[in-house]
């Protein structure tokens, strides 16, 4: 197996290794992440059934006063007559914390049910922190080449074009040549005369060059000697 996927790496089986070393870290950190928020909401549910447990006891014993002091009145009552004691507040004292008592007995059932529900709650937090997968493995692992841009060959070379779409899309034309022998002949002519540049032209071939579309006052211009080679050379391969 050669090449690498890294710029980094020393070969494909660093690659590999950095790679595993990527996912478990990102799994370790995933399963972290997990038992964090789940142990931040079991002791939240902690707090809160502690609390309602000291409310409930504080109830209890509220409740138990409650029926004390009616069991006090069952036995005035029974001790005395009813019609002694009917013109007397004593009677009235004692009822009221039956009454209040029957209220706290309310207030306990309601905290009882909600204790309840937190103790569920806990229950079903630290079931979910048992269950959190963490037994992740790798049994196979591939190395998948996957091309982001294509060569094209054309005329003994090539170009490339871009599979992954970053590259802005660009026009380009290409163009056939209708006469190879004479398009051969100029650029080999092209080469000749670029290989020498004269200092001083001579005036032994001179041509007129039409000017009146680029300027007024100048219709044309004359080519002397090598710039009307190479201007005849130009337009022949254009042409060709």
């Amino acid at each position: 197996m050669s090449g690498k996927i890294f710029s980094e790496s020393a070969s494909i089986y660093e690659d590999q290794a950095k790679i595993l070393f990527d996912y478990y870290r990102r799994i370790a950190e995933h399963i972290v992440e997990q038992e964090v928020a789940l142990e931040k909401q079991v002791a939240v549910a902690r707090e809160e059934e502690v609390q309602f447990t000291e409310e409930l006891k504080r109830k209890n014993i509220v409740e138990k006063a409650c029926y004390g002091a009616g069991a006090l009145l069952l036995i005035l009552t029974a001790v005395f007559t009813v019609r002694d004691l009917a013109n007397s507040p004593a009677l009235l004292l004692g009822l009221a914390p039956l009454g209040y008592g029957l209220y706290v007995l309310m207030q306990r059932k309601t905290l009882a049910q909600r204790l309840v529900e937190i103790q569920t709650t806990i229950e079903g937090f630290e079931t979910a922190y048992r269950e959190i997968p963490r037994d992740f493995k790798v049994h196979r692992l591939g190395i998948g080449y996957i091309p982001v841009a294509g060569k094209v060959a054309f005329e003994g070379k090539s170009f490339l074009v871009d599979y992954t779409g970053t590259e802005v899309k660009k026009e380009f034309k290409l163009s056939t040549v209708r006469n190879n022998d004479l398009f051969a002949s100029a650029v080999n002519g092209l080469e000749d005369l670029l290989k020498t540049v004269p200092i001083v032209e001579d005036s032994a071939e001179v041509e007129q060059v039409a000017t009146d579309q680029y300027s007024r006052s100048i219709q044309q211009i004359p080519y002397y000697g090598y710039f009307a080679s190479l201007d005849h050379k130009l337009r022949t391969v254009t042409v060709a």
